[in-house]
Parts: structure tokens; sequence; C-alpha cells
């Protein structure tokens, strides 16, 4: 009987446990997607609020230059070296990742550095292949 009683208890916490380890791969796939969600709100944050409208004060942009434009200071822009980021790595990385070894490489300015390079990913389509959000790969 004590034997029997024991044997349940032990299945009951199995059944608990393997409960509680589906619960944890959910909870791991919504943190995932939130803060993925969180990053682009944040790399939007700087939108116009009605996306097709322009603000009064913000001036028509030029048109791109071909690919091998050099920052103003000479060197390579940020789309020659994230796509020598990309390359190197051989695999698509995130944002974050590519922010950490940019970082390396070029001193990055401004309030938010990474709206500047999630946008010029986001621009260059023929050079950048978005594959997830926030996560790019070279073409």
């Amino acid at each position: 009987m004590i034997t029997t009683t024991f044997r349940n208890a032990v299945q009951s916490a199995e059944r608990q446990l393997k409960q509680l380890r589906h619960d944890q791969v959910r909870i791991e796939r919504q943190i995932q997607v939130l803060e993925s969600f969180i990053e682009s709100g944040k790399a939007l944050a700087g939108a116009p609020a009605r996306p097709g409208r322009r603000q009064a004060s913000v001036r028509p942009r030029r048109p791109a230059k071909r690919a091998g434009r050099r920052s103003r200071k000479g060197g390579p822009s940020i789309a020659d070296q994230v796509e020598q980021i990309l390359k190197t790595a051989k695999k698509p990385l995130h944002l974050k990742e590519i922010m950490s070894q940019l970082a390396t490489v070029r001193k990055l300015r401004g309030k938010a550095p990474a709206l500047s390079v999630a946008g010029t990913l986001n621009r260059n389509t023929k050079r950048f292949k978005r594959v997830k959000p926030n996560t790019f790969a070279a073409v």
C-alpha cells in the first residue's frame, strides 16, 4: 500500500514536471517574440506617426548612391562594413550581434545608432535580406 501511494506520487510529480517543461518552452517563445517586438518598436520610434506622410521639418531624401559609397570622413560606409561582417559570419545575424561587431570596427555616434544601422539594412534590399525580425543576411 505504501509503495502504491509512493508510485502515484512519483507519477504525479512526473506529470507536473512534463507540464512545467512544456510551459517553459511556450514562455521562452513568448519572450523571444516580445523582445523582437520591443526592438522593432524602438527602431520605429524615430519614424513619423503616420506612415507615408512627411513631417514639415523633414527634408526630402537624396537618392542613394551606388554600393561602395564612402562615409563623410572617407572610410567605408556602414552598409559596406555590415556587409563584410555578414559575409564573414556566413549566416544571418541579429541586429544586436551586428551592432556589437560593428562597434569594434567603427565608432558609433548619435542617440540611436541601432536605428541608423537598421534603417540602412532595410533600405539596401539588394545587399541585405531580412530573414526574421531584426535579423539580416547578406545577399
